[in-house]
C-alpha cells in the first residue's frame, strides 16, 4: 500500500484499476475503427497501462499530494455544508458563438469574444471565475472513461468546465495560486440501445465531432451549445466540492472542484464519436483520462443546491419541507416487500364519457360521471379505496428529460401521473391535509426510435386528439378507454412505493406514490405534440415537470 494513502482509499484504486482491465478487455467495447485499421483489445490494452503508468509515476513525486481526480465515498464526504447560492451566468445566452477544437488529445470548446464573459460566482468561491473552456475525458468504453468516481461508481465520460480567477486576470497567471482555477465536473452516462434517441442539447456538440476529427481542426458551434450544463446542474438536488489539482500535466494543485453527482443521460453514438477523433499520431483518442488519485486526508463537502436556482416555478421558493416529490428511485435503497395485490378498477372501460383538456399548465384527462368511478385498493393502501379523480402529463423541452421521477439516476421522456382520493374523507379537498390522503399512479413514457409509420396504438387515443386543445381552457371528448395503456404498464413484475407530496404548489404531503418501474414506449410524434400545447400567455407549454428533491431518510419499497 502506498505511504501516502490510506487503506480505505488504496482499496478503491485497486478496484477501479482492476474494472478498467476488465472494461478495455471487451472486445465489444475495445474495437476501435483508426486510420491504421482496427486495433485489438491487447494493443489498446497495453496502450492505456502504459500511459497510466507514466501518469502515476509524473503525479506520484516528492510534495505533490491534493491530486486529482479523486473518488467521491460517502466516508470521506461532509454533509450538508451551507454555502451561498451558487451563480452560472453567461455560458448558454444567446449570444455570439462557440467554437470546438481538436487538441490532438481531447475535444475543446471555447465561446467567442462577442459575447460577454461566462461567469461562475458563489457556492464555495470567494471570487468571481470566468469562463475558458470546456473539455472532455473518455475511455475505449462506455463502462469507465470518467475521471472522478463516486463510491466506486464508474461513469462514460466526464465534462470539464475550466474557469480562472478574475483577479489574476488571465489563466496563465492562475496556475501556481491555490485559489487559482475552478473546474465545474459533469458526468456523462451512456444509457439506451441503439434506437435511443441522443440528448438533443448534446446533439449540438455530437453533430460537429465529424469536423474535428483530425487535430488542429476546428468547427463553429451554435451559441448554447453549453446548455446541457445547465441541465445537469438543476437536475442534482447538491454538488460535491474539494480541492485539488489539473488531471494534465502538470499536475498544479491549483483546482477548485465542483462536481454534479447526477450523469446527463447520452446514446452510444454520442459517446462512439469522441473515440473517433484523431491524435496528432494518426490514432484514434481511445483514452484520455487519468486514474483515481489518494485523497490524502483532504476534506470533499458535499453542499446542497438552493431551490431558487434550479426550480421550475417560483412559488416553490423556500419550501422547506422534508418529504418531497418526485425522488430518484434507487434500487439499491429499495427494500423489498409483500403486499396485498393490488387491484385498479374502471379506469379503462368502454362505457361512459372521458374528456381531455389543456388546464394552460398541462393535459389533464378526467371520467366523466355517466361512467362507474375508477377506483384503487391494495397494495400499501391498506383496506382504504381511493378513487380516481384526475390524470396529468409531466414533460420536458426534449424527450430526453421531462418525467419527475427517475430510476438509478435514469432520466425519461414524460410521465403520466394518476391522482386517487381517499374515499373515507368524503371529498378531495378533505384529502390534501391527511398524510394517507391521496395516492399517485405514476408511469413512466419513453420516446424511442421507432418506424415513422409506428405509434403506441393505445396511446393516440389522447395524443390524436391533442391538436384539438392547443388552445388553454379547451377541453375535448374522447374514447372511453382512452386509458387502457396504463393497463400494459401495470403488467409488470413490481413497483416502488414510497411516501411523499403532491409536486406543484402546494406541495402537500399527503400522497403514497406507486410508481410502475418499466416506461411506456411512445413515439418522437407523440411526445412532441403535448409541447404544441399552450399556456394562458399564448406560449407553448415546454415544460412542466419538478426538480428532483431530497430523500431525507424516507424509505422506499419495492414490491413485487
Amino acid at each position: 500500500m502506498p505511504p501516502n494513502q490510506t487503506r480505505s482509499t488504496w482499496r478503491r484504486s485497486i478496484r477501479r484499476k482492476l474494472a478498467l482491465k476488465r472494461s478495455t478487455s471487451t472486445s465489444q467495447c475495445c474495437k476501435v475503427s483508426c486510420r491504421a485499421g482496427l486495433r485489438s483489445a491487447k494493443s489498446i490494452k497495453r496502450r492505456l497501462n502504459k500511459l497510466h503508468k507514466n501518469k502515476e509515476q509524473t503525479c506520484h513525486h516528492k510534495g505533490v499530494s491534493g491530486q486529482s481526480p479523486v473518488d467521491l465515498a460517502p466516508t470521506d464526504v461532509v454533509h450538508n455544508e451551507e454555502f451561498p447560492p451558487l451563480q452560472m451566468t453567461g455560458h448558454w445566452t444567446p449570444l455570439g458563438s462557440a467554437h470546438m477544437y481538436n487538441t490532438g488529445n481531447t475535444a475543446e470548446i471555447r465561446l467567442s469574444l462577442d459575447r460577454p464573459p461566462a461567469i461562475l460566482s458563489g457556492g464555495p468561491l470567494k471570487d468571481e471565475f470566468e469562463f475558458a473552456q470546456l473539455h472532455f475525458h473518455w475511455g475505449p468504453s462506455n463502462c469507465h472513461g470518467a475521471e472522478h468516481s463516486l463510491n466506486g461508481k464508474l461513469f462514460s465520460m466526464e465534462a470539464h468546465a475550466v474557469h480562472f480567477n478574475k483577479k489574476y486576470d488571465s489563466i496563465e497567471n492562475c496556475l501556481d495560486k491555490r485559489d487559482g482555477l475552478v473546474v465545474v465536473g459533469y458526468f456523462l452516462k451512456v444509457v439506451g440501445d441503439d434506437r435511443t434517441v441522443d440528448h438533443p442539447q448534446f446533439a449540438k456538440i455530437t453533430n460537429e465531432l465529424h469536423h474535428v476529427v483530425e487535430p488542429n481542426t476546428q468547427a463553429e458551434l451554435p451559441h448554447d451549445a453549453l446548455a446541457w450544463m445547465k441541465q445537469g446542474r438543476c437536475l442534482c438536488s447538491g454538488y460535491y466540492t474539494y480541492h485539488g489539482s489539473l488531471t494534465t500535466p502538470p499536475y498544479n494543485e491549483c483546482v477548485t472542484w465542483i462536481l454534479f453527482p447526477d450523469p446527463i443521460r447520452i446514446t452510444k453514438r454520442q459517446a462512439e464519436l469522441f473515440r473517433n477523433m484523431k491524435s496528432h499520431s494518426g490514432g484514434c483518442i481511445t483514452a484520455n483520462f487519468r486514474p483515481v488519485q489518494g485523497l490524502n486526508g483532504r476534506r470533499v463537502l458535499y453542499a446542497m443546491i438552493d431551490d431558487r436556482i434550479c426550480v421550475t416555478r417560483g412559488s416553490e421558493a423556500g419550501n422547506k419541507q422534508s418529504g418531497q416529490s418526485p425522488i430518484n428511485l434507487e434500487e439499491e435503497n429499495a427494500v423489498g416487500i409483500q403486499l396485498p395485490p393490488l387491484v385498479m378498477s374502471g379506469h379503462w372501460n368502454q362505457d361512459g364519457s372521458t374528456w381531455l383538456v389543456n388546464t394552460g399548465t398541462t393535459a389533464r384527462i378526467t371520467l366523466g360521471s355517466d361512467r362507474l368511478p375508477a377506483t384503487i385498493r391494495g397494495g400499501p393502501l391498506g383496506e382504504d379505496v381511493y378513487q380516481l379523480d384526475e390524470v396529468v402529463f409531466r414533460w420536458g423541452a426534449s424527450d430526453c428529460m421531462g418525467a419527475e421521477h427517475t430510476l438509478n439516476g435514469t432520466w425519461f421522456t414524460m410521465e403520466a401521473q394518476a391522482i386517487h382520493w381517499n374515499l373515507r374523507y368524503g371529498s378531495i379537498k378533505n384529502c390534501w391535509d391527511k398524510k394517507d390522503g391521496i395516492a399517485i399512479c405514476a408511469y413512466l413514457l419513453q420516446v424511442y426510435h421507432l418506424p415513422p409509420w409506428y405509434e403506441h396504438p393505445l396511446f393516440i387515443k389522447i395524443t390524436d386528439n391533442l391538436p384539438d386543445v392547443i388552445q388553454p381552457e379547451v377541453s375535448v371528448k374522447i374514447a372511453p378507454n382512452a386509458l387502457a395503456w396504463m393497463r400494459q404498464a401495470c403488467q409488470t413484475l413490481g413497483y416502488y412505493t414510497y411516501q411523499g407530496s403532491i409536486t406543484t404548489s402546494p406541495y402537500h404531503e399527503c400522497v403514497t406514490w406507486i410508481v410502475f418501474p418499466e416506461p411506456v414506449r411512445i413515439s418522437e410524434h407523440q411526445a412532441k405534440m403535448f409541447r404544441t400545447l399552450r399556456n394562458k400567455y399564448g406560449s407553448s407549454i415546454r415544460e412542466n415537470h419538478r426538480p428532483v428533491q431530497q430523500l431525507n431518510g424516507r424509505r422506499i419499497y419495492y414490491a413485487s
